[in-house]
């Protein structure tokens, strides 16, 4: 959610290396899903907090809501092992909290429902299979949706992959170690024979830096680039990864 000074950005359908160029061999990749291959929630979001904001007994904006369920949500979504929710709780528990504390009368589930049912359908982006298609290495799709609710998804698009984890499996959510750990394991690579692509700072970027799993950023909309982050490089469209992969494949 933080910023820290501007630095350059690939624009939408280029690509952007980061540092020295270095062989770079790639056995496996790990594969983000929401966000990166089929579009996110945030319509759903959207919707949902311009309706609460209205039902609201005090005065209160949209994105006031919106601000105050993310906090809440990614409190939630802290438990690991033993403590570790779901998805689905996650999202009611930490709604239900927004509706409680804006003194409305109204039911998280409700609202929920129209999420969930997102998830079970999202919309591909344009240029998801043909780059499925393209990809001739083992690949594990790493997600913290439900592991219920994505397998609905997959089997809606006519989707498949040689691995799936997802939170439910690991009881922990990205940017845990342990999801791409997890990831690696099942694909049998070691980090630096993997590339991790996926679209959040927060989650995917910052959760293959912590174990150096190589990683590029899916920037689809030009946003602001942080210096810390470490990245293989940067693309603004799916449809650049395997020429990406090519180059440093023959390098």
């Amino acid at each position: 959610m933080t910023c820290s000074k501007k630095s350059a950005s690939a624009t939408p359908g280029s690509i952007s290396r980061r540092g020295a160029s270095r062989a770079l061999v790639i056995e496996a990749l790990v594969l983000d899903y929401y966000g990166t291959l089929v579009h996110e929630d945030d319509a759903v979001i959207s919707r949902t907090c311009v309706g609460i904001a209205a039902m609201a007994k005090t005065a209160v904006s949209p994105s006031e809501v919106a601000s105050r369920w993310r906090t809440l949500f990614v409190a939630e979504c802290q438990g690991t092992g033993d403590a570790f929710v779901s998805q689905r709780q996650a999202a009611q528990r930490s709604l239900a909290r927004v509706l409680d504390d804006l003194g409305s009368q109204e039911q998280a589930n409700g609202f929920i429902e129209a999420q969930v049912e997102f998830w079970r359908a999202p919309a591909l982006f344009p240029e998801t299979k043909a780059f499925l298609e393209e990809i001739d290495v083992p690949t594990c799709l790493l997600s913290n949706i439900d592991r219920c609710d994505l397998e609905v998804s997959l089997d809606h698009h006519g989707l498949s992959f040689d691995h799936v984890v997802t939170s439910d499996d690991v009881r922990a959510y990205k940017p845990a170690p342990e999801m791409f750990r997890t990831a690696l394991a099942v694909l049998g690579v070691s980090p630096d024979r993997a590339l991790h692509v996926g679209d959040s700072l927060s989650a995917d970027i910052a959760g293959a830096n912590a174990v150096d799993l190589p990683v590029v950023w899916l920037n689809r909309v030009g946003r602001e680039r942080p210096a810390s982050v470490r990245l293989l490089a940067e693309i603004g469209s799916l449809q650049h990864l395997p020429e990406l992969l090519a180059g440093r494949n023959e390098q």
